[in-house]
């Protein structure tokens, strides 16, 4: 019984995406909705956009480790996110009209930079939308008892097909109905749990044994801290899946009001897989679950009725769909707009749309291959947000609001965050790579202006020099003519 709902909730999502195509004439539609999205659309956009397998399964089974400290990045490091992007960022991308966060730093910066961040971002959404598939396939198997590898494919495959014909309309319209879900699912399921305690039973009891906020008092204790943060926190900004929600709103008040609101709905609705994990816990014990991301699931399966059943799943696929959709959507659309289309000569919007949706398949494909064998959600996702964070943050920030920044600010602001980053990630350093790396982004932009400094020295003694050779020369020939004289 519950497959079958399940089926038949997949095969909706499938029949929305491609009912929503008949809206999608050109690319702008498919990428951006026609930037129409009203209020109520765009707020629950913004509340999908990772409200998915890492804040459900995830999220959930690194609180169960590790306590609050395990969970700062996600859902606290999402919710700050969303707020500032609301409150800061919207106004400084919404009037200017962009298809993609690719086109600011072409803008700002040039052709080159544009290529790089575009290749950036088009690289690290590879593991975030390989986490969603990881997630859906874990839900599939829960359900149907299929093989896992089946049950992968067969989600990319439902996921692609509503993506590709609805574009960012169906991620719209099916993000609404699916947030009511999420929220009614797990509320109830929250309260059903919550039901079988006992009356006298304290809230307290349910927080892990690792469940201090605050790290210890040491300088890797609060770098560490300060990472966990920013990876979704700053890292999730110049994010192209953010971008495409701000771009999508059919006024710069929706985006802002919408962005903020999501932002505290988020951390809210996020509360509740955290509570859910530790009620299971308490009440049914581990029962030695293989793999902790399936902790939820399990416990659903095994001990609550069908109708709590079906709303669970439901709103767990609503979660993971709505993610894994937006996922290859913005890939697809920095790839097409940044990448493939400036090394065209002439395209039309036609075949640009064309261009995208065939994007859309082929980054599942390869997202498909890393889920196949890497299958840790909450690695997978934090791997995106870290590599955006120490590549692309700063040079977003200095192009913003830094005039006299340049293209070699930006180029030595990645190149040194990358690298670093790479190293300490190899050094099995932890969030302190992600620490080290944000620092040497903010290093290596600096660096660029010591750069242009010597660069400005070295041309204005080349020009002092040049000068004077200039005085030099007439006096010789006034010279050489007296003596012909």
């Amino acid at each position: 019984m519950l497959a079958f709902f399940t089926i038949l909730y997949l095969s909706l999502t499938v029949a929305a995406g491609i009912y929503t195509s008949g809206k999608i004439n050109v690319a702008e539609d498919f990428a951006l909705a026609g930037r129409r999205l009203p209020f109520h659309l765009s707020l629950t956009a913004f509340f999908a956009t990772w409200f998915g397998a890492e804040t459900i399964l995830g999220a959930s089974a690194q609180f169960a480790k590790d306590g609050f400290k395990g969970i700062i990045e996600d859902p606290f490091g999402a919710s700050l996110c969303l707020v500032i992007t609301g409150l800061v960022f919207v106004k400084c991308f919404y009037p200017k009209g962009y298809l993609s966060i690719g086109d600011f730093f072409r803008e700002r910066y040039g052709r080159s930079v544009e290529f790089a961040t575009s290749l950036l971002q088009a690289l690290s959404y590879f593991t975030y939308s390989a986490a969603q598939f990881v997630a859906l396939a874990i839900v599939l198997e829960t359900v149907t008892g299929f093989d896992f590898s089946i049950c992968l494919i067969s989600g990319a495959i439902l996921v692609v097909t509503y993506t590709y014909f609805g574009g960012m309309w169906a991620l719209a319209f099916t993000d609404f109905v699916q947030a009511i879900v999420i929220i009614a699912g797990l509320g109830i399921l929250t309260y059903y749990l919550w039901k079988l305690l006992p009356i006298s039973f304290a809230l307290s009891a349910l927080l892990p044994a690792n469940n201090s906020f605050l790290p210890q008092n040491s300088f890797s204790g609060w770098a560490e801290f300060s990472a966990a943060w920013m990876i979704m926190g700053f890292g999730s900004i110049p994010s192209q899946d953010i971008f495409q929600r701000i771009m999508s709103a059919k006024s710069e008040k929706v985006a802002r009001n919408s962005a903020i609101i999501a932002g505290m709905l988020y951390l809210v609705i996020a509360i509740l897989p955290l509570l859910i994990v530790m009620l299971c816990l308490k009440i049914y014990g581990n029962q030695n679950s293989i793999n902790p991301q399936q902790i939820i699931p399990q416990m659903v399966l095994i001990h609550m009725p069908m109708p709590v059943q079906v709303l669970f799943f439901g709103a767990l696929l609503s979660a993971i769909l709505s993610t894994a959709s937006a996922s290859l959507l913005a890939q697809a659309t920095v790839i097409g707009e940044n990448l493939i289309k400036p090394q065209l000569k002439s395209i039309k919007n036609k075949q640009f749309l064309n261009l995208l949706r065939f994007l859309v398949v082929c980054v599942s494909v390869i997202s498909v291959i890393i889920a196949l064998n890497l299958t840790n959600i909450f690695l997978l996702s934090s791997i995106s947000s870290s590599l955006i964070l120490v590549s692309l943050f700063i040079p977003m920030i200095g192009g913003l609001w830094v005039k006299k920044s340049t293209g070699i600010n930006a180029w030595s602001s990645m190149i040194s965050g990358i690298l670093v980053y790479s190293i300490c990630l190899f050094l099995q350093m932890g969030l302190l790579a992600v620490f080290w790396g944000f620092v040497a982004s903010i290093a290596g932009f600096l660096l660029g202006f010591i750069h242009k400094l010597l660069k400005s020295n070295n041309n204005l003694i080349k020009n002092d020099s040049l000068i004077h050779s200039k005085s030099i020369i007439p006096k010789i020939v006034i010279r050489k003519s007296e003596i012909v004289n």
